[in-house]
C-alpha cells in the first residue's frame, strides 16, 4: 500500500480501570493503541454477576472497529451479588 503507514507494534490494550463517582468502581477498558486521534466511545454494562470473560470478549469486537470501550461496573468496587 503506497502512502499508508502501518504500525507493526499495534495491539489491543485491555486493562482494569478504577474510577470514582460517589463510590469507587472497578470497570474494564479496551482500546487499540495503534489508533490515533479521537475515537468513538462504546459503553457496555455487565450482567448481574459482574464483569466476566463474556463482557471482555464482547468488548473486543468494537475495539477491532476502532472504538474505545468501557465495560462499566454498576455495583461498586469489590461489591458483587
Amino acid at each position: 500500500m503506497v502512502g499508508t503507514l502501518v504500525s507493526l507494534t499495534a495491539a489491543v490494550v485491555e486493562r482494569p480501570l478504577r474510577y470514582k463517582a460517589a463510590w469507587s468502581f472497578a470497570g474494564w477498558h479496551a482500546y487499540d493503541d495503534a489508533a490515533t486521534g479521537r475515537r468513538p466511545g462504546v459503553p457496555s454494562i455487565h450482567r448481574w454477576t459482574g464483569i466476566s470473560d463474556h463482557e471482555k470478549e464482547a468488548a473486543r469486537k468494537p475495539v477491532g472497529l476502532g472504538c474505545n470501550v468501557l465495560v462499566a461496573d454498576i455495583y461498586r468496587k469489590d461489591v458483587r451479588p
